[in-house]
């Protein structure tokens, strides 16, 4: 019920959300748009780079170093103008590298 819930939410095909299941990818896309980002961005997101990611480094897309909170806002600076997606690109790899600065209480790094 909540995958035939979702795919009519987020507006895809059964193929397209059977490729969302197929690459773990439904809580951290849901994690992402409840921190704000739209489904179509969200989607790209963790079914792109970071799934590209996590099979280069042999993980799942939940042991990445990036929270949806972090794609979430990438998301938000792409679609306010302040990163194009070459940049946020960048922005996504630096963070997965480790290389954004981290606060105690908060993972988000974006």
């Amino acid at each position: 019920m909540r995958r035939n819930r979702l795919r009519e939410e987020w507006g895809v095909s059964e193929l397209d959300m059977q490729s969302i299941l197929n690459a773990g990818a439904v809580d951290p896309i849901v994690a992402t748009i409840e921190a704000g980002a739209d489904a179509a961005s969200a989607r790209k997101w963790w079914l792109g780079e970071l799934a590209r990611n996590a099979n280069e480094q042999g993980v799942s897309l939940e042991e990445l170093a990036i929270t949806p909170a972090d794609v979430a806002r990438v998301s938000a600076l792409v679609a306010s103008g302040d990163l194009n997606d070459k940049l946020a690109r960048q922005v996504i790899e630096g963070v997965l590298a480790g290389e954004a600065p981290r606060t105690r209480s908060s993972r988000s790094a974006v």
